[in-house]
């Protein structure tokens, strides 16, 4: 998986029985040892799986959209600190659908 460092994961994989790209996230509060780049354990783990093969390269596009939307620390702070799932979603669409 890739650990780019702010507490955030991005594990991704291309996968033949895929029609779609599909997204999970998970969230950990206390955080869990990933390799980070900065040393940190990660709270916020984005599973990205595209089909295979990935013609438009959506996976790379994914990942680009995540990093950058969570390039503030207050969106980050927010997402691990959702009381529960509608909190978090209404944190995502937020960042990832403002945030260019």
């Amino acid at each position: 998986g890739t650990g780019v460092g702010r507490g955030i994961a991005i594990p991704h994989a291309r996968l033949s029985e895929l029609t779609r790209p599909m997204v999970v996230l998970g969230i950990c509060k206390e955080g869990i040892e990933w390799d980070e780049v900065d040393g940190k354990p990660a709270h916020l783990i984005f599973l990205v799986l595209t089909p295979s093969p990935d013609e438009n390269d959506t996976q790379l596009k994914i990942l680009a959209r995540i990093a950058r939307a969570f390039s503030d620390p207050a969106a980050i702070r927010e997402l691990i600190d959702a009381d529960d799932a509608r909190a978090a979603w209404s944190c995502l669409r937020r960042v990832l659908l403002t945030r260019e």
